[in-house]
């Protein structure tokens, strides 16, 4: 009986699960903006915070924060029949608004990979609301023309695996054996500054010696590997 039961629960879980990903399409940048401008009215949603919001967001989106309170109630109000377009900064809260939307009785669900990040590195237009800021490429360059190593962690407070990897690097910078000065960017507070460096995926994390970039990784890194990786550069 309980093996029944087990299997029985399985198939729902499946059943649901193929549904889902059938609704919903998770596309590029750019054949997210095609789609928008081939149809007429389309029901666009920017799942960030309203602070994110106010900092630039798509033409004609509609703000319904998904780490809100009445997320469900908000998206309610939209035509379950019609196709409905979703974002978010990098992509994590557009995907789990997307389930959720399949979840609730919506047909055609489109998501755009790599959020805000991914449309502003594909210089497509956006609305700003707040004047831009933050570090200009040239300063950048200035912290990186160093004789010692530096450690260039970009990061963001929205991000599950950059907060995960920041008491390591606090770390890692008040360790004098290793040599490495540790310098962390906020891509919402210099957004401008991660579109020239093409930065459109958290966490990313760069390695300069003298100006020049000897090694980058996209995603979370245990701290063992990235020691190992300081290690094997000073060996070179």
């Amino acid at each position: 009986m309980f093996k029944l039961l087990k299997l029985l629960s399985l198939s729902v879980l499946l059943l649901v699960s193929c549904r889902s990903s059938a609704q919903v399409k998770k596309v590029p940048a750019a054949t997210f903006k095609a789609a928008l401008e081939a149809g007429e009215n389309p029901q666009l949603i920017d799942v960030r915070t309203p602070g994110e919001f106010e900092k630039g967001h798509l033409s004609h989106a509609a703000n319904i924060d998904w780490n809100g309170n009445n997320f469900n109630a908000q998206v309610e109000k939209l035509d379950k029949n019609k196709p409905v377009y979703v974002y978010c900064q990098g992509g994590g809260r557009s995907a789990s608004a997307a389930a959720r939307l399949a979840d609730l009785g919506f047909k055609n669900i489109v998501d755009m990979e790599g959020g805000v990040m991914a449309w502003r590195v594909a210089a497509f237009p956006i609305e700003e609301v707040s004047e831009p800021s933050g570090m200009s490429l040239e300063a950048y360059q200035e912290l990186t023309q160093k004789s010692t190593y530096v450690l260039v962690d970009f990061y963001a407070e929205w991000c599950g695996p950059c907060k995960k990897m920041k008491p390591y690097l606090d770390k890692m910078a008040q360790d004098k054996k290793l040599s490495v000065e540790v310098i962390r960017i906020d891509v919402d507070q210099h957004k401008d500054l991660a579109v020239s460096l093409q930065v459109d995926a958290l966490p990313a994390l760069k390695i300069y010696k003298a100006g020049k970039e000897v090694w980058n990784h996209m995603g979370y890194i245990e701290e063992q590997k990235l020691r190992a990786v300081l290690a094997d550069i000073k060996q070179q």
